[in-house]
């Protein structure tokens, strides 16, 4: 199962494309593990792999076991099935007119590797897990109500595909580790309009805490201020029905930078603007989106994806979670 502390990363996510290594996020002291849960594969260095210390990535041998994808096959142009048809392999709007791969269950996963390590040294940027001012820890939190969309749901976390290495969503995670009820109101395709529609459930189950975790259905339909505005429409609605509920925004991770449904600056201005709004309302703020933008720095979108577009793998939800944790004041 993907997670990572201070001392060992487990379940960390790459792809080999093309000629292309796989880099790791960190430096690592010691390989433990190279495998892929979902296949039963565990490989072995100098049979299937080697590291190579000096760029902190793993390159793949003469004769290796492991999946490996073609540049070309992330770009379809055969046997072309657009989602959201059943058994859907592609999605319209690339670059150049291209396609893109998608795949809503095990297509990457299976083409993924997890890697097990040590880390030499753990380097995020300063202040990236920074616990939320706005959190009051001596509040108990007993039930969480979790809005938003696909990811929220749970959409390409293992456990709700119901494959190895059954690793939790980000709303799982959290609930377990606050040792809370969790109601799962995410929904796939919602935009942060949904919110309107789900407003008596959410105030009848009184909630200790609400999280609201939208944007990637509204960059192409809505303004930064739009989407936020929508947002504290449901905010104060919620504050005005549940005086004692704790609120919590998250900033959207980004998509497939090739998508034009996912268009990066778009998505960085729906951050920004959600963080302005939470300093102002004082609301939990967790920030996704700068998270999952050093991790994509560090190695590249097509190691986190789980559908190649817009859903994060088992170890984006991890990063997810660690993110959220550590703004409800968690380690």
């Amino acid at each position: 199962m993907a997670y990572f502390d201070d001392l060992h990363i487990r379940g960390e996510s790459g792809m080999f494309v093309g000629e292309k290594p796989v880099s790791l996020m960190f430096p690592p002291s010691r390989i433990l593990r190279v495998y892929n849960s979902i296949l039963g594969a565990n490989y072995v260095e100098g049979k299937d792999w080697s590291l190579n210390p000096e760029s902190n990535t793993i390159g793949l041998t003469e004769h290796s076991a492991i999946p490996k994808l073609a540049a070309e096959e992330l770009y379809p142009r055969r046997n072309v099935c657009y989602y959201p048809a059943p058994g859907a392999n592609a999605v319209p709007g690339g670059p150049d007119g291209k396609n893109l791969r998608f795949d809503a269950a095990l297509f990457f996963a299976e083409h993924q590797i997890e890697v097990d390590y040590i880390p030499a040294k753990i380097d995020w940027p300063e202040d990236i897990f920074e616990p939320s001012p706005f959190f009051h820890e001596d509040v108990p939190i007993r039930r969480i109500v979790t809005l938003g969309d696909s990811i929220t749901e749970g959409y390409n976390a293992s456990a709700c595909i119901g494959k190895a290495p059954f690793s939790p969503s980000y709303p799982d995670w959290i609930a377990k580790a606050l040792g809370a009820e969790l109601i799962n109101l995410g929904r796939n395709g919602a935009s942060c309009r949904y919110l309107r529609e789900i407003e008596i459930p959410v105030i009848e189950a009184k909630p200790d805490l609400i999280s609201i975790a939208f944007g990637m259905n509204d960059l192409t339909s809505m303004s930064a201020e739009e989407y936020t505005a929508e947002i504290l429409r449901a905010v104060e609605i919620f504050r005005a029905k549940l005086p004692r509920v704790q609120i919590m925004v998250i900033s959207p991770m980004s998509g497939n930078p090739e998508w034009n449904h996912t268009p990066l600056e778009k998505t960085r201005m729906f951050a920004e603007q959600l963080k302005r709004l939470a300093a102002r309302e004082k609301l939990i703020f967790a920030d996704v989106f700068r998270t999952w933008s050093f991790a994509i720095m560090r190695k590249g979108f097509f190691a986190l994806t789980g559908n190649g577009v817009n859903h994060p793998n088992d170890f984006g939800h991890s990063l997810y979670a660690r993110t959220i944790l550590a703004a409800l004041h968690q380690r």
